[in-house]
């Protein structure tokens, strides 16, 4: 957009609503009709030198402002999990103004009204000081394409008068920051596994329909199958595994307190003893040893699966591996010698935050209005 007539009537409308102002009462406030404010917004008529004064006053901006039509614009990313929300906010040029890291944000574990309190907050922080009106945001949350919860956090978003907002999965996130644009594949393993295939801008999910549904390789799988086998141990209807000391003293020896909390706090707690068992097969245990050997292979396998339409074609499968489970030394290890004799199979682990792909979505927004 690189016009007056375009600019003006486009910031004229975000400024209104970012004021929480309808057409309706910005009309009665200048003393116009609504369908000439409508003209205004459209671009199909402009306001007289006093009315804009005027304007001015009740949207509380400068008048430099609605005649500069090159004024920076602000790219706000923002990736939310299970466990994390983190914000990034840079300028046109890239630069890095601000990041910062709240609580989970998705709707499916801790209900919509939770999860657009965390997003108002760190919106507000982290754009504090920042006209609203010059922000682009992609907000990738977890939980997003769930039911009706992208249109919900729609048009929540909008209600902050941002210049451009669009919302998806965190799953845009990775892809965007793994693949930036490029053909390949996107293994997550984190609190939920998922893997999917991108090619030619057509994207295919193998796996990651949800912990009740997927066979193994997330952290839930990991910490699911751990307790199983601390409880078989217990009652020796299973073999001794240490996993069985190292779970019972977090948990004060996996009594019926524990047996409670485990039933009310589900995924994430069950989740969180995932590195148990890598630290007992570190050790040589051989009950955790095969919980993860086999959650291992079941990954290999599907991505075994996702990579053959590239290798039948010729070509190398660029695989970019992100999550927790990830980002720890074993599982890469054993992620990578599962494929060192396949040169078909090329695997990375995802150097940068997902939040950066936020970010270059949001720039994607930018740039289609140039």
């Amino acid at each position: 957009m690189r016009n007056f007539e375009e600019s003006f009537s486009k910031k004229l409308q975000q400024l209104r609503k970012s004021k929480k102002i309808t057409q309706k009462q910005f009309a009665e406030l200048l003393g116009y009709s609504e369908k000439t404010v409508s003209k205004w917004e459209c671009g199909d008529a402009y306001p007289p030198l006093d009315v804009f004064a005027k304007i001015c006053r009740i949207l509380q901006v400068d008048s430099q402002f609605l005649l500069n039509y090159e004024e920076e614009k602000y790219i706000l990313g923002v990736d939310g999990g299970g466990t994390k929300t983190t914000f990034l906010l840079q300028n046109e040029g890239g630069e890095v103004l601000s990041c910062i890291t709240l609580g989970p944000s998705n709707p499916c574990d801790i209900g919509m009204n939770r999860c657009q309190a965390v997003l108002k907050e760190g919106i507000e922080k982290i754009c504090s000081g920042i006209p609203m009106y010059s922000v682009v945001a992609y907000v990738g949350i977890a939980g997003c394409l769930s039911g009706n919860n992208k249109a919900i956090l729609l048009q929540f978003l909008n209600t902050f008068g941002f210049y451009k907002v669009d919302c998806g999965s965190d799953n845009d996130n990775i892809i965007s920051a793994g693949l930036q644009g490029n053909d390949g594949i996107t293994v997550i393993m984190g609190t939920g596994v998922c893997i999917f295939r991108i090619i030619n801008g057509v994207r295919t999910q193998i796996s990651g329909w949800g912990y009740l549904l997927d066979e193994g390789g997330s952290a839930f799988n990991l910490g699911r199958e751990a307790l199983s086998a601390c409880y078989s141990s217990l009652d020796s209807s299973g073999p001794y595994t240490i996993l069985a000391e190292s779970i019972g003293v977090q948990t004060d020896k996996l009594g019926r307190s524990f047996l409670n909390r485990i039933y009310a706090e589900g995924k994430r707690l069950i989740a969180s003893f995932a590195p148990n068992v890598l630290e007992a097969a570190n050790l040589g245990d051989e009950v955790a040893l095969e919980i993860l050997n086999r959650n291992i292979q079941i990954v290999v396998q599907k991505l075994s699966y996702a990579a053959q339409i590239f290798v039948d074609n010729g070509q190398v499968a660029n695989v970019v591996m992100t999550g927790g489970l990830a980002q720890h030394p074993t599982v890469q290890s054993m992620m990578c010698n599962a494929f060192e004799d396949n040169d078909k199979i090329r695997i990375d682990i995802l150097k940068e935050p997902p939040v950066v792909g936020a970010v270059r979505l949001a720039n994607l927004l930018l740039v289609e209005d140039i």
